[in-house]
């Protein structure tokens, strides 16, 4: 059987191909799947690539006209990224635009 954080790699890299072929709805579903499957994997809601997935989550959510659930999953990655790799992290700025 497939490990948790592999099984998020995969779903992540098919929402990141989705999203890239103009499927922001279905790049959000497979994101949000991914996002379970690394916060169950044993690097926890706080590892970077958990992090990672998250803010492409909220990306596909704004794109997919889902605003008030893009801005929820983006301020959280935001404080999370802050907490963890503090506020001059590239990955922490690249956030806030």
């Amino acid at each position: 059987e497939m490990s948790a954080a592999a099984r998020g790699r995969l779903r992540d890299a098919l929402g990141q191909t989705f999203f890239g072929l103009g499927l922001p709805d279905r790049a959000a579903a497979l994101h949000e799947k991914a996002l379970a499957d690394y916060t169950a994997a044993a690097a926890g809601p706080d590892d970077p690539d958990t992090l990672a997935v998250m803010n492409r989550l909220s990306f596909a959510l704004g794109h997919a006209g889902r605003h008030e659930d893009a801005i929820r999953v983006g301020e959280d990655v935001l404080a999370r990224r802050r907490a963890v790799l503090g506020p001059d992290h590239p990955d922490t700025l690249v956030t806030m635009t």
